[in-house]
């Protein structure tokens, strides 16, 4: 039997940490994880999904509780000395953690998770920034700016000004954009606080994912401003033609702000620019775009998760696609370009043998790698599925006996 005297000691200890799990804000864990980026070397924001995921309570508490590595370790001491560190005993653990379950009901933190992916073109970016991490880890980083040989200090006032990265405006003494602070040692073993400069502009390692992206944008239907890709509606029709727009503008709008597309063509419309697609082809497609019940057998050909959210199929009118949250991505001419263009940002970011990575014109080199890699994934792309197409035009054309000359008819 438990005895109650510990019972109670172990429930009090929960009701104490609720509120120390509960109490940081989304500031405090941003400025957590800016110090633990800067203790580590990086750049203090890091990437789109690297501000979520740090600035999330339950991601911040899995890596406190379980994380292996150094920059884990490092978290674990920031957070311990600024009182958002995660306690020992189990009682603490689980006040804690029902604190900051609490804290991310009320702050949306979940659901800025799935904000962050809940479209296609978003879920790519972070694919895109994660990889050029990956490939080259010092590119989103920030390195100790230095002056005739030595660190410069931030206490170096005079010196920051002539070099043009100290300034002054209405909030007095500012250093200028790009630029950091982060502490290290002198060689007497003296902590001292020192400037850091990013290593790259984040705007142009934007710009290396831009191929990548327009695969993505292409595969989904969003690259053509007059109208509907092949075989599909515009989003604002034409009374005529609905595979034309009516408003040149606002079908750019939709698509590129809402990432809208149109819907199928009518079948009688449709045949006349898919000759390779049968009705029955048709009709089984659109039942299975809008199905959204649950389907786990693949041996039929397709996988449907609840509600429809992400979806497979080995037979859709543009070959084998995924679609995730209505968006159709095709293998051939989505995925493939994309991976091509990926693969290709990778080795451009990557720095050469022998080469200081914090001076290699990584930017350049990326945005000429992934669009090499466009060009050639969406290329091949095109070639499979123009065979595809003709291979099925020519099993859907009806089979006839040829007639013989000589014969009665």
């Amino acid at each position: 039997m438990m005895n109650p005297n510990r019972v109670k000691t172990f429930v009090d200890r929960v009701k104490e940490t609720i509120p120390q799990g509960y109490k940081p804000g989304h500031e405090e864990y941003r400025t957590l994880i800016e110090r633990n980026n800067m203790a580590m070397g990086r750049e203090k924001y890091g990437t789109k999904s690297r501000q979520v995921l740090d600035t999330h309570p339950l991601a911040v508490s899995l890596r406190q509780l379980y994380g292996k590595s150094t920059e884990s370790d490092v978290l674990r001491a920031n957070a311990n000395a600024h009182g958002m560190g995660m306690p020992k005993d189990n009682a603490g653990i689980i006040g804690t953690l029902i604190g900051r379950m609490a804290a991310d009901v009320v702050g949306d933190r979940t659901r800025n998770l799935w904000w962050l992916i809940n479209a296609p073109q978003a879920l790519a970016n972070i694919v895109v920034e994660n990889t050029i991490q990956r490939a080259n880890p010092q590119a989103y980083g920030s390195s100790i700016v230095m002056d005739r040989g030595n660190p410069l200090r931030i206490g170096n006032k005079e010196r920051a000004r002539e070099l043009g990265i100290l300034k002054d405006d209405v909030a007095g003494e500012t250093l200028k954009s790009g630029y950091g602070t982060t502490k290290t040692f002198d060689p007497s073993g003296e902590e001292i606080t020192v400037i850091t400069q990013r290593n790259n502009n984040p705007n142009a390692l934007e710009v290396i994912g831009a191929p990548a992206g327009m695969a993505v944008n292409a595969a989904i239907g969003l690259m053509n401003p007059f109208g509907g890709m092949q075989g599909y509606q515009a989003v604002f029709p034409d009374e005529e033609d609905s595979s034309k727009t009516s408003n040149v503008i606002a079908e750019v709008g939709a698509k590129y702000i809402l990432g809208r597309t149109g819907n199928l063509l009518p079948w009688d419309e449709f045949k006349k620019v898919r000759p390779d697609v049968s009705k029955d082809e048709y009709m089984k497609y659109k039942a299975f775009k809008f199905d959204k019940s649950a389907d786990f057998d693949l041996t039929d050909g397709d996988i449907t998760l609840p509600t429809g959210v992400l979806k497979y199929t080995t037979e859709g009118i543009h070959g084998p696609e995924v679609q995730f949250l209505g968006r159709s991505l095709p293998i051939t001419t989505g995925f493939l370009p994309f991976g091509t263009a990926l693969a290709g940002a990778a080795l451009g970011v990557r720095p050469r043998r022998g080469e200081n990575p914090l001076k290699a014109p990584t930017a350049r080199r990326g945005l000429i790698g992934s669009t090499i890699g466009l060009a050639a994934g969406g290329g091949l792309g095109l070639l499979i599925e123009s065979e595809r197409q003709r291979r099925n035009m020519r099993e859907n054309v009806p089979k006839t006996t040829a007639i013989d000359p000589e014969g009665t008819f």
